[in-house]
């Protein structure tokens, strides 16, 4: 109702206005001098069209008590926190990698870690639940690095493994070879590590955001300036609705996203609980909330550059812990089980192509 009341006092103000404004009054209610004068200059019909068309734009959307208890119980919620690392893949028989040109495949890796008791709250209240052991997400994403804000990049994902063994994890990013009829032997080379750092995952005014800060390297070289690596940023991510199927023939992006997005379809076909299904609401694209959509092998993702306006709101739930404090170049073999000698550290502590 304080809404309501609030647009029945202006209304009564633009009356006022329009037969000579009352000072007395405008300065108990906290109008400025030049907003007295701005309200002389402005004819009355102006004022009430624009006090007419929020009062339109709310009750067409749902009613204002719901939009008030909407705003009070929509708080910034932190869905999780965990360490961050960034790999970029060599394309096929490509042991030296000397620009973007020479990448195939680029991944961000999510570890989870243990939720405080604050974050245990937070995540009941989201309706997620807490993992029962570190889980591991690798997200492969479409152009080969992150999305800019500055460019309006909107980039798509998929999620290639979801698994606490982490062994599952380690098949990917480690070297592999096959046979084929035509080639003969392939090789895939080892993936690069290009950075580690810690992240948050942040559901904020009806959007989800992945904000990162960057521990290694120190300092940003030319490989992370290529891949769009910076020491922090943050990501609005959405999730694509597995049960509205693309009609044959029409890509996603003229219904989804702007023109310069492209989805394949993934692979597997993502089959969520029902229960989980229903948080979509019918929307094509949903945000990451409950975070258990994320846990799926084969969840479509839309990535878009955020600002770092918008950082500086997520920064505090990034919680950098203390073993942060103790990280050096060894530190992400050591955690990942990744051989140094399989795995080139110069990209990740040098910034250099490798």
């Amino acid at each position: 109702m304080k809404q309501l009341d609030l647009i029945k006092h202006q209304l009564q103000m633009f009356e006022n206005a329009k037969n000579g404004i009352d000072t007395n009054h405008a300065d108990r209610v906290g109008v400025s001098s030049d907003q007295k004068k701005t309200s002389l200059k402005r004819p009355f019909s102006d004022l009430a069209d624009t006090v007419n068309s929020g009062i339109t734009s709310i009750s067409s959307h749902q009613p204002i008590t719901d939009t008030i208890s909407n705003q009070n119980t929509n708080p910034k919620i932190t869905l999780e926190r965990g360490h961050i690392f960034f790999f970029y893949r060599p394309k096929l028989n490509t042991p030296e990698v000397k620009s973007m040109d020479d990448v195939q495949r680029f991944f961000i890796l999510l570890k989870t870690l243990p939720v405080t008791q604050t974050a245990a709250s937070q995540s009941t209240d989201s309706g997620s639940t807490l993992p029962k052991k570190e889980l591991y997400r690798l997200i492969r994403i479409g152009k080969k690095k992150l999305p800019s804000a500055h460019d309006g990049d909107r980039f798509w994902g998929i999620v290639e493994e979801v698994t606490e063994d982490l062994s599952r994890i380690n098949v990917i990013l480690n070297t592999s070879h096959y046979a084929t009829v035509s080639q003969g032997d392939r090789t895939l080379e080892p993936c690069r590590p290009v950075g580690e750092g810690a992240y948050a995952l942040v559901h904020n005014k009806n959007q989800t955001f992945l904000a990162y800060l960057l521990e290694i390297p120190h300092g940003i070289g030319e490989v992370q300036k290529a891949l769009n690596i910076d020491v922090q940023g943050n990501m609005e991510l959405n999730i694509k609705n597995p049960g509205i199927l693309d009609q044959p023939g029409i890509p996603m992006n003229l219904k989804a996203q702007p023109s310069n997005v492209n989805t394949p379809q993934s692979p597997l076909k993502v089959e969520y609980p029902a229960k989980l299904q229903e948080s979509f609401q019918g929307r094509r694209w949903a945000p990451a909330v409950p975070k258990e959509l994320l846990n799926y092998k084969g969840v479509e993702l839309l990535l878009a550059g955020s600002t770092s306006e918008k950082f500086e709101v997520l920064a505090d739930e990034i919680g950098i812990s203390d073993d942060f404090s103790t990280l050096d170049d060894d530190s992400l073999f050591e955690e990942l089980s990744l051989s140094k000698k399989e795995h080139p550290i110069d990209p990740l502590v040098k910034g250099e192509w490798k």
